[in-house]
């Protein structure tokens, strides 16, 4: 069958040709994903069955366009969409603490501010001090960074991973 036949069948609620549309084309739908390494907490595997479906169901042949051409398409949107999703703030949750234990970082903060205050490259140091020292002692976002900064929220998160990484791998080490 092709790809057309499979999606006719799809439009009329066939869960064998869905399937079968799926293998066809799961290769190439998880090849464009794992180009977007920065996007997490979506799972592509668990959604691809709803996602094939849309997919399906909006996929118009009179347009001229192959369905894995769409496909593609759909995917690459879908991932610049999940990537471009504000990043909250997060706070830290004390309500799990006991009246008798006390959460004291001040040892382990002391250690990161000092492996920050190593870092040579005045952006990444300015980048990483905004985003866990500032004053109202919350995790402050990357667009919020990004405004201070003058870069966009994406460079931001790459300047703050890459040196969070070697942070980790220097405390490892140390």
């Amino acid at each position: 069958m092709t790809d057309l036949q499979l999606i006719e069948l799809i439009k009329n609620n066939s869960s064998a040709s869905l399937i079968e549309l799926i293998a066809r084309h799961e290769k190439l739908y998880f090849s464009i994903i794992l180009k977007y390494p920065s996007i997490h907490g979506f799972d592509f595997n668990g959604e691809k069955f709803l996602f094939f479906y849309k997919v399906a169901q909006d996929f118009d042949p009179t347009r001229g366009m192959k369905f894995s051409s769409f496909l593609a398409e759909r995917t690459k949107f879908l991932c610049k969409t999940l990537i471009s999703r504000p990043i909250r703030e997060v706070e830290l949750n004390t309500d799990f603490c006991n009246d008798d234990s006390e959460l004291d970082f001040t040892e382990e903060l002391s250690l990161l501010r000092k492996r920050i205050s190593q870092i040579k490259d005045v952006r990444a140091r300015k980048i990483l001090l905004s985003r866990y020292f500032n004053k109202s002692r919350k995790v402050m976002s990357f667009a919020k960074i990004a405004e201070i900064t003058n870069m966009s929220p994406r460079n931001v998160k790459y300047v703050h991973d890459r040196y969070i990484d070697t942070i980790r791998k220097v405390s490892q080490y140390a």
